[in-house]
């Protein structure tokens, strides 16, 4: 019967591709989801009016094709920073700030496990994009004055990604050389980290519309099935974009009271009736 139904969405399914496909400005993205005891990938892409809800055995770019959105796609696509994103050159790209302000925050918490100076360049960079959320979503009666804050934000993040670059540089140890990558990352693509500063349809992160309770995208939010047990928030790693494998909750069954053990005395004294009758 699901295998009817579905047939029979084709045409909508194509009119819905066709409209996010035209969009100005989509979300797209992925995350793992279990089918039948296999990892699967569930992919996902959106505006404020359409979404499109697509599963498949790949993670990368036979699976967005099959989707049929992103090669037809010529607007701005809003994603992580998750590479095969970047295959469909004739869209422009917007990065969820979301994603690389949960990586910074990890730089900075290892450094000050490490280093007692409360300086680190990660911390500067972090609060430069918060400084330009703020400053691009509050109303503007100074123009001058907000194109002056703007400025100096935009120039306290490239400092900070440089500075991050350069102290980086040796990349001695796998953390260092994670480092190195994120802070080159924000100075090759700053121009796609900061497109929310120009054009304002495109948004800070790429939650979007689709923002649920705990706070996860929409693809994110079919990870796990709704559970009166399950925790109001799941646990996030901050060295995101990464996904974990889906994890199972099972119920907490209480002890069956009628199968319980008498207490010690009771026992004693059973043993002791048993063995007297034995002799």
């Amino acid at each position: 019967m699901t295998e009817r139904a579905a047939d029979g969405l084709d045409e909508f399914c194509e009119v819905v591709r066709g409209r996010i496909a035209a969009a100005e400005v989509a979300h797209v993205d992925e995350t793992g989801l279990r089918v039948e005891g296999r990892l699967r990938w569930v992919h996902s892409a959106s505006t404020g009016t359409d979404s499109m809800i697509t599963c498949h055995d790949k993670r990368g770019t036979e699976a967005m094709s099959a989707a049929g959105v992103l090669p037809n796609f010529t607007g701005i696509a809003v994603h992580d920073a998750w590479k095969p994103y970047d295959s469909y050159r004739q869209a422009r790209h917007a990065l969820c700030n979301a994603h690389v302000l949960r990586e910074l925050q990890a730089v900075t918490d290892t450094a000050a496990a490490t280093d007692p100076d409360p300086w680190c360049w990660a911390t500067q960079a972090a609060d430069a994009l918060r400084e330009l959320n703020t400053v691009s979503q509050s109303p503007a009666p100074d123009p001058d004055a907000v194109a002056v804050a703007v400025a100096a934000a935009v120039t306290s993040y490239r400092a900070a990604a440089e500075i991050g670059a350069t102290a980086t540089r040796a990349r001695s140890t796998k953390p260092m050389a994670k480092e190195h990558a994120l802070a080159r990352r924000l100075i090759d693509r700053r121009t796609d980290y900061l497109r929310f500063t120009v054009n304002p349809r495109v948004p800070f992160d790429n939650n979007g519309r689709t923002r649920n309770p705990d706070d996860q995208t929409e693809a994110e939010g079919v990870r796990l099935p709704t559970h009166p047990l399950r925790r109001h928030r799941i646990l996030r790693d901050p060295k995101l974009p990464g996904h974990r494998r889906q994890t199972r909750h099972h119920l907490h069954q209480r002890p069956d009271r009628t199968r319980r053990r008498p207490p010690l005395a009771a026992r004693t004294s059973l043993t002791r009736i048993h063995r007297a009758t034995r002799t």
